[in-house]
Formats: structure tokens, sequence, C-alpha cells
């Protein structure tokens, strides 16, 4: 599709209402509307505006069918409707010194999420607390997150945790072990297998609700991350969710992801 082409469709749909846009299609896909119709079928048909009779008009010009336009709308609609969906569901999550109402924090991200979790709540890829050797002053913020996930599996939900299988491993699972609550079960744990000398180490850093919210962020599972640094993500609800579920579950399957024990 020309620039041109594209360009007046997306005018079209964003001057013209939508009512009006639907009974144009019917009268497109019923030939009662063409390049050589004259303004008074619009007025009369349609009840158009001077204004919205030029853009169609300079749409018809580009096509011998007039019910392309019509299918070429309705994929207008489609991409309109996919925009404000993603406009809708998504949020900017940082951690920075500045607060700014278009951005929401880390550490409540976190939270909020794992509170609103009904299944499972999934952690990839997060590097926690940190060694014995590097005391986090930050780190009672990340009790607080560990202490809501101990509540979640305390409410039957499914807490797993993915990491990458290395020589800080034992450690990784020290410091869940510290700050896990007393009394309640350890979440499930998985370590990244590189089974293939092409691929590298487990990078990602994401926080995934049930099949339905996802936040992918720089921040590791830290306090420092979560209090301190200035880290960059974003949460987003919807079939991008769904689509970071169905990898992970792929991968799993695929022998990158093994159960470990505690």
């Amino acid at each position: 599709m020309s620039q041109n082409i594209k360009y007046n469709i997306e005018k079209m749909l964003s001057n013209i209402s939508e009512d009006k846009i639907s009974n144009l299609q019917i009268c497109l896909d019923d030939g009662k509307i063409d390049k050589n119709s004259d303004v008074y079928d619009y007025k009369d048909k349609l009840q158009f505006l001077t204004s919205e009779i030029k853009l169609v008009r300079k749409i018809l010009n580009y096509f011998e069918n007039p019910k392309i336009i019509s299918v070429l709308l309705d994929y207008g609609k489609e991409i309109n409707e996919l925009k404000n969906n993603l406009e809708t569901n998504s949020s900017l999550v940082w951690t920075s010194p500045l607060i700014d109402e278009s951005a929401l924090q880390t550490f409540n991200t976190m939270l909020e999420m794992i509170r609103n979790a009904k299944n499972t709540i999934t952690i990839v890829g997060y590097t926690i607390w940190g060694d014995a050797k590097d005391v986090d002053p930050n780190a009672p913020k990340m009790k607080e997150v560990f202490a809501e996930l101990a509540n979640a599996v305390k409410q039957k939900r499914t807490v797993e945790l993915f990491f990458e299988k290395d020589e800080n491993f034992p450690t990784l699972q020290n410091n869940v072990k510290k700050m896990w609550v007393s009394g309640i079960m350890l979440p499930k744990l998985y370590g990244f297998v590189n089974n293939q000398e092409k691929f590298g180490s487990l990078h990602a850093k994401a926080l995934l609700v049930d099949d339905s919210e996802v936040l992918i962020t720089s921040a590791n599972m830290t306090g420092r991350a979560i209090t301190r640094n200035v880290e960059l993500g974003i949460k987003t609800r919807g079939t991008v969710a769904k689509s970071a579920r169905y990898l992970i579950t792929s991968l799993k399957k695929s022998g990158y992801f093994k159960e470990e024990q505690w």
C-alpha cells in the first residue's frame, strides 16, 4: 500500500464518524457509491459533508474496484483498535529518584502484580539480592516482595523461579531461602541448561502473572534495583503476556529449563 493511500485511509478514519464509515462501506459493497458518483449521491445516501466527500473521492481515484476501499477500511479499524488496546494495556515502569505520573514504580508494580495473581506467578532470569559479600542496605524491600510471594503460595498460587544454572546458582538458592517466610513451602525452581553451544546465558528479566500480565524490565530482583538504580521496563496485559507464557513453557518442554531441588 502506498503512503498516500495509507495516509488518506487513516485520515478518513480519524475525520469521519464510525456510523458514516460503516454506511459508506455498505454503499461501496453494494455498488451504490463509486468513483463516478457525484456530490449529491454522497449527500443523499450518506449525509456526508463536503470535506468528507473530498476525502472519499481522493481514495476512490486509486482503485478500479471500490470494494477494495471497504476492505482497507476494515484493516484500518483493526489496526486502530490494536493500537488503542496497546496504549490502554501498557504502562512504563521504572526505578528512579524522580516521581513521574507517566511511569509506575518498579517496587510497587511488583507487589501489585503478585497480589493480583489468580493462578501462577513466574519470575524469569533475575539475580536475587547479591552474594554474602555484597550486603544490600535495601534488602528489606526485597523481603517484602518475597513475603508477598510466600503469601501467594499460602493462598494456593503457584510460584516458579527460572534462573541461570551457573556457579552462582547455590548462592541464589540460599538468598531465596533467607528471604522466604518460614513454614511456607518454597517455590518451584528451574535452572537454565545451555545444551547448545550457540546459545549464551539466560539474560531475560520478567515477572509474569497468570497468562494475563507481564513486566519486562532491566531491574534484577535486588533491593538496589527496585530502590536505588535507574531501571526501565514495560508492564503490559493481554496477548503479549499469553505469548510470554507460551515461550517459557516451550523452553521448559524443550529441556532448556530443568526443575531443581532445594
